[in-house]
């Protein structure tokens, strides 16, 4: 099992984007974890992570992220795939991060 972290701002956008990835999963027969956290909760866990992936809201932070994720590869979701929900597309973009 892969586990992926989308590091968000709480929210409907976000609860919901995290559900359409793991029906997205399901479908394709993935077998991911996908959780959804805040960058100060997040942070202590990263390296059970095999991805993260930010909000577009986050991007600032990568940089930074990318520098204390001992290896793990850190991503920014598109702004369009964010807006529109579209957990297929992220959900894609986290798996070729993890190949």
């Amino acid at each position: 099992m892969k586990n992926i972290l989308l590091v968000v701002r709480p929210g409907m956008s976000a609860s919901l984007l995290t559900k359409h990835m793991k029906d997205e999963a399901q479908v394709q027969g993935k077998n991911v974890n996908i959780v959804t956290d805040c960058y100060a909760r997040a942070r202590a866990d990263y390296a059970k992570y095999d991805a993260i992936l930010l909000g577009p809201e986050e991007k600032h932070m990568a940089d930074k992220l990318s520098d204390h994720a001992d290896g793990t590869p850190v991503g920014v979701i598109d702004m369009k795939d964010y807006g529109t929900l579209n957990g297929a597309h992220v959900l894609n973009q986290a798996c070729h991060m993890m190949a």
